[in-house]
């Protein structure tokens, strides 16, 4: 399997350390996050993985390169401008060819287990999507996900406080199928201007395509 890193944004949030390097590119523990998200996928048997990037991209290819070094095998997808996470996610249609593949963002702290998981929570859910789900204390700040059983009915982001229903939020770990490139055709702006993947997943909800949710332990998921 395939993985997918999202890495093209600034970090606006984040500035003024983010003026000569993107977030991802910050230190951790001696490390950029995105090497921590590589080491992640790599751990977990994923060594074929592309890297969306936009912002300060050089200083990133220029700190990962081909990723041998890594163990792994990296490629680039340049996102020219900031259309979202399915705008970036569109975009490797080719890197990922038909088969499924594994997406997260390149500013997560992840352990290996939490994508082991949710690679291994695919495996019976192979036309569709698996995410990662975790409670949370502050539901509003993320995209909260309702379950019927493993089954996710629907996905809210960033609801109001009256629109609260639950704290299990989108952790940002995906399986995709192919069929998400139909649905990210059909995505529409969001209120922000960005096509959101998680519309594009409502989307496929809509259509009866089944997406499925696997809870993950915090102790593997930072959010920086």
């Amino acid at each position: 399997m395939k993985g997918l890193l999202l890495a093209a944004g600034e970090g606006l949030r984040l500035h003024p350390l983010t003026l000569t390097r993107s977030k991802h590119m910050l230190p951790v523990g001696g490390k950029p996050i995105l090497e921590h998200v590589v080491l992640a996928l790599s751990e977990a048997g994923i060594d074929d993985i592309g890297i969306v990037v936009g912002y300060k991209k050089e200083i990133i290819q220029s700190y990962l390169g081909d990723g041998s070094k890594f163990g792994v095998r990296v490629s680039y997808i340049v996102q020219e401008q900031a259309t979202g996470t399915a705008g970036a996610i569109g975009l490797a249609d080719r890197f990922v060819g038909d088969e499924r593949f594994f997406v997260t963002y390149g500013d997560l702290c992840l352990g290996s287990d939490a994508v082991r998981r949710v690679v291994t929570a695919s495996e019976s859910h192979s036309e569709g999507v698996t995410l990662a789900v975790l409670p949370v204390l502050n539901p509003e700040l993320y995209g909260v996900v309702q379950l019927k059983g493993e089954k996710v009915t629907d996905i809210i982001e960033k609801p109001s406080a009256d629109a609260i229903r639950g704290n299990l939020a989108n952790a940002g770990l995906y399986v995709f199928s192919p069929r998400i490139f139909e649905a990210i055709r059909r995505t529409a702006r969001s209120p922000r201007g960005e096509f959101e993947v998680t519309d594009s997943i409502r989307l496929l909800i809509q259509s009866g395509c089944p997406v499925s949710a696997v809870e993950i332990s915090a102790r593997d998921w930072l959010d920086v």
